[in-house]
């Protein structure tokens, strides 16, 4: 399997992980300086905090193991959030990346990857970022389960993988 790597704007990359009532509890790193966000992932924070890991499915199985490997590291410094996510591939000429229109839904129709903050801590409200591996972009506030709304919220994608292109 080859690493597909994105590293989108917003960062808290994990150093810890517990459960609490059957709900993942994930601590940020605090960085002293900002991350260059270019798609490597050579900074210090990737070899000493260690990422998250052994997410499960959505879509199709919602529950079930997720069938590629995916690490993310969140971090913050004093004026940023960092989200970096590393998503393996095991058939990466199979996958479909077209679509670099800024907030064009056919980014979900694309290989992509989608985090969102949960700002009101309620399970139905927040921001939602979905990266494909091109670069391309989809972001917008969730206000209930079914809608979501465009958003003009500012974020940078580092990348595009350099064993994607």
């Amino acid at each position: 399997m080859r690493p597909i790597l994105f590293t989108p704007w917003a960062s808290l990359p994990g150093v810890a992980s517990a459960f609490a009532q059957g709900v993942p509890t994930v601590r940020a790193v605090r960085l002293d300086q900002p991350l260059r966000v270019d798609g490597r992932l050579d900074d210090p924070l990737y070899t000493l905090a260690p990422p998250l890991s052994g997410f499960v499915q959505t879509e199709p199985s919602a529950g079930a193991p997720a069938t590629e490997r995916t690490d993310v590291w969140l971090s913050f410094d004093r004026d940023n959030v960092y989200v970096t996510m590393r998503a393996w591939e095991s058939e990466p000429e199979r996958m479909i990346g077209n679509e670099m229109r800024r907030d064009g839904t056919n980014i979900t129709q694309n290989e992509n990857v989608a985090f969102v903050f949960d700002t009101f801590h309620d399970g139905r409200n927040g921001i939602v970022f979905n990266i494909n591996p091109i670069g391309g972009r989809m972001g917008g506030q969730i206000s209930n389960p079914t809608s979501v709304l465009k958003l003009e919220e500012v974020y940078a994608v580092g990348g595009p993988s350099e064993t994607l292109c």
